[in-house]
């Protein structure tokens, strides 16, 4: 067995905490990304409420005007068919990465849904 000399003892004595912060460091910043994701995931979630609460009222305008709603009666989401009938409409935010609102209609009904980020669960909106 060797012993070690007080050179390397010293080098020994720092290395621990300093290696310790390091790992702290690096931690805590994986940390602040984490949280910084949930933030965004919690806005997003947010502007999705918001959009289809925009989508009711002009839909409740259509029907005031036309009465009847946009009609999509195909079992494919069909947001596509409001599109035709609305400008400017609010899109998912994460619409690149293939999430949309989706939208059923026989004339005298709606639904709208998206899916929340957060909890992964879907949201459904009923015409009244």
């Amino acid at each position: 067995m060797t012993k070690l000399g007080n050179n390397q003892r010293g080098f020994a004595i720092i290395a621990i905490p300093i290696t310790l912060a390091l790992v702290g460091l690096i931690g805590s910043g994986v940390f602040a990304g984490t949280k910084h994701e949930k933030e965004q995931v919690i806005d997003r979630d947010f502007i999705r409420q918001n959009d289809l609460v925009e989508i009711s009222e002009r839909l409740a305008g259509y029907f005031s005007e036309y009465q009847t709603y946009p009609l999509q009666t195909s079992a494919v989401c069909g947001f596509e068919v409001l599109e035709k009938n609305f400008d400017n409409l609010p899109n998912d935010p994460l619409i690149d990465k293939g999430l949309s609102y989706c939208y059923w209609s026989d004339g005298k009904a709606y639904t709208l849904r998206y899916f929340k980020e957060a909890g992964k669960e879907e949201v459904v909106v009923f015409s009244k």
